[in-house]
């Protein structure tokens, strides 16, 4: 089983591989927020077993969900006593990326300008968000010992300041064990435009994991 965090080429693996979308708490109007990170890798956990059901399991988050998916392995593996069998991170800046903090207005700009693929963006959507940004704050990046997939975006989301390498501008792998795999498109297109092939370098690893 692969549970997601974000959209990221999800539905390119419909009847090939039993997929769980997990929604995040507190997007929806009156619904509670979390009041920590270990609360939210809590209520995430027990919804990921739930799915899981005894077997095997990914955990998988796209751009900010990768951030969650991060801390929800190290969950499961320190606290829950079921770690996962891997982890893919896509295309997922880590908070304290120099590229997110260039690029963060236009990477809002063009999620507002997204809403028909990312759904309506309401009062309580916006503010979980805000909200969520404050939670993962202290973020700690020390990697669990799922073995990992890094998928990066081939370009960037944000055009590059004056004398900047556009390579720089580019989600990294966080740790050196991260395997990496690079794929056409930028952040938003690699779930979209370029999901097959996405997807395909998913898979592959998947399978690799056994």
């Amino acid at each position: 089983m692969v549970a997601c965090i974000g959209r990221a080429a999800g539905a390119e693996f419909r009847g090939v591989r039993h997929v769980s979308a997990l929604p995040l708490p507190g997007f929806g109007r009156d619904e509670p927020l979390p009041g920590s990170a270990d609360a939210l890798a809590r209520v995430l956990a027990e919804a990921v077993l739930d799915a899981a059901d005894g077997e095997p399991f990914a955990l998988l988050g796209y751009s900010s969900g990768g951030i969650i998916a991060h801390l929800l392995a190290r969950h499961l593996e320190d606290a829950a006593g079921a770690p996962p069998a891997g982890l893919v991170l896509v295309d997922t800046f880590r908070v304290d990326d120099e590229a997110m903090n260039v690029g963060f207005g236009q990477l809002m700009s063009s999620l507002l300008t997204m809403e028909s693929a990312y759904g309506g963006y309401d009062a309580a959507r916006l503010s979980a968000m805000i909200h969520y940004f404050d939670v993962l704050a202290g973020f700690d990046p020390s990697g669990p010992a799922a073995p990992t997939l890094f998928v990066q975006a081939a370009e960037p989301f944000v055009e590059p300041p004056e004398g900047t390498d556009p390579a720089e501008m580019l989600a990294r792998p966080w740790d050196p064990a991260h395997t990496l795999r690079t794929v056409p498109g930028d952040h938003f297109t690699l779930g979209q435009d370029n999901a097959p092939m996405t997807a395909e370098a998913i898979g592959g690893w998947l399978d690799a994991l056994g």
